[in-house]
This record gives structure tokens, C-alpha cells and sequence, in this order.
């Protein structure tokens, strides 16, 4: 049997990106789910990938930060193999404000 084709999410463990994963899954892939803070979120996502058929794995993973993007790369390859697609769907979503408004850090993590 042929190998899957493997796809990495970024920010997967919710939202658009779960529900990516998901469409990935039923389409014959192999998904990493990255996720940040919601560990439960991604964990309920990489089930429902399985019960697609899908190998999926859960990465914690600060996208911000290349060691840990180098790390969740290659905890990726090793679980399931060469990634054949990726789809950088993180992002930081905060509350509406004038940008005068923001703080320093907001801006800061928003950029990076």
C-alpha cells in the first residue's frame, strides 16, 4: 500500500484549522496538528482525523520560535513521514482595538 501523503497545520487545534485537518483526513492524509495552548482541542482533533483512517499526531508548538518549529518538524517526519503539504493557519487572535491602543507585546506576538 502506498504511503499517505502527510499535511501539517499550524494553529489546528480549533477553528479553521481543525476543521481543515479534517478535511485533509477524509481526503487520504496523514496530519500533525499543531497547537499551542489548547491540548485538549488538538487531542479531540487528531480522533477525529482517525476515525477517518488517518495517522495523526498532536505537536505543541510555538510557531514563533524557530527551535520549536524545528523540533515540531521533526517529531512530524519521524511519526509520520515527509511532509508533502503544510497549511500556516496560526495566527493570534486578540479583542478590536485601535492599533494607539494595542500594547507592545500584543503587536509584538501578533508580528511574530
Amino acid at each position: 500500500m502506498p504511503q499517505r501523503p502527510v499535511v501539517l497545520i499550524t494553529g489546528a487545534s480549533k477553528g479553521i484549522g481543525a476543521e481543515t485537518a479534517k478535511l485533509f483526513a477524509r481526503n487520504g492524509y496523514n496530519i500533525c496538528i499543531n497547537y499551542l495552548s489548547d491540548e485538549k482541542g488538538a487531542n479531540s482533533v487528531v480522533k477525529a482525523c482517525k476515525d477517518f483512517d488517518a495517522q495523526a499526531i498532536a505537536v505543541k508548538a510555538n510557531i514563533a520560535r524557530a527551535n520549536e518549529v524545528s523540533e515540531m518538524f521533526l517529531k512530524c517526519d519521524e511519526k509520520l513521514g515527509t511532509i508533502s503539504s503544510l497549511i500556516n493557519n496560526a495566527g493570534v487572535i486578540g479583542s478590536g482595538s485601535l492599533i494607539e491602543n494595542l500594547s507592545h507585546k500584543a503587536l509584538s506576538e501578533t508580528f511574530e
